[in-house]
């Protein structure tokens, strides 16, 4: 029944005109998500449906800024993961046959939602201060790329596959950022800003490199790509801020992140990156009907 709800969930929040913004579907689908939910709870066993339908409500509870309640579906469904062995897809003994715990042959689909768990956790770490979840042993990781293959050529399945490129390449750079900062004691504090700003760089070289604020606005015309696109966006934005937020704070031994802003926002790097994300956030603004109540 959760994944039912959630599915209609997502179904209505596809709608972009005001006639179905006024039925207000989807808080009212929300709502019926949270009651199945409770239901749900007390009948999971850590099945392969539970783990699609934990992570399915957390990606609503998010759409809906329900930050805790993400939080807790999200450990869920690593907790779950990791029970399927959904985390070594790919070791010796399991690629190339169906996979125990799944029952069914491993498709690159199931790489990529991994792969996403991944980032996730590390996007938890470095904005909410979580503890690692799934990225305290990347060792234990065996989940190979997925290939991005399609039999059809679409505007869609381009975008998906640069999009997953992007994301992944992301990946790399947080692991490497969490790696730096474990190695913190070894390096003098200049070093470790100097190398933190320099993998801030990369993400926004890669970012030029594949035009993503031209992207944004050569899909203004279509929405639900503009939301995926507009998604990259803001996440390799905001991860550049605040890595170097975080080292900052790190370095002056400031209790808290805010007290590192002002030495932040003098950075020209994060200068560029706030201006492109309000760029991102007008177009927006302007192409969806959901969100002209702020104009």
């Amino acid at each position: 029944m959760l994944t039912y709800y959630c599915v209609l969930h997502q179904g209505a929040s596809m709608g972009r005109d005001k006639a179905h913004m006024e039925g207000n579907w989807s808080k009212k689908l929300y709502t019926c998500c949270i009651r199945a939910l409770a239901r749900w709870q007390h009948k999971t066993t850590g099945s392969p449906e539970d783990f699609y339908a934990a992570n399915l409500m957390r990606r609503i509870a998010l759409e809906n800024f329900d930050h805790d309640l993400a939080w807790i579906l999200f450990k869920m469904s690593c907790r779950y993961a990791q029970t399927l062995q959904l985390h070594q897809l790919d070791r010796p003994d399991v690629a190339g046959s169906p996979a125990p715990s799944i029952g069914k042959p491993i498709l690159d689909q199931d790489r990529a939602g991994l792969w996403d768990l991944i980032q996730t956790d590390l996007l938890y770490r470095l904005v909410f201060d979580k503890p690692p979840t799934l990225t305290g042993d990347m060792d234990a990781w065996k989940v190979n790329l997925p290939t991005l293959v399609s039999q059809e050529d679409t505007m869609e399945d381009r975008t998906a596959a640069i999009q997953f490129i992007l994301r992944s390449r992301l990946t790399f750079a947080l692991s490497d950022y969490f790696h730096i900062m474990e190695l913190r004691k070894s390096n003098d504090d200049h070093q470790l800003i100097s190398q933190v700003e320099a993998i801030c760089v990369q993400i926004k070289d890669l970012y030029d490199e594949w035009n993503i604020d031209k992207w944004v606005q050569e899909l203004t015309t279509n929405s639900p790509l503009l939301w995926n696109v507009s998604s990259i966006a803001f996440t390799g934005y905001h991860c550049i801020i605040y890595m170097l937020r975080r080292t900052i704070a790190s370095v002056h031994n400031f209790p808290t992140l805010d007290q590192a802003d002002d030495l932040v926002s003098n950075i020209p790097l994060v200068q560029t990156v706030s201006r492109r994300m309000l760029e991102v956030a007008c177009t927006l603004f302007k192409m969806d009907p959901r969100l002209d109540i702020f104009y």
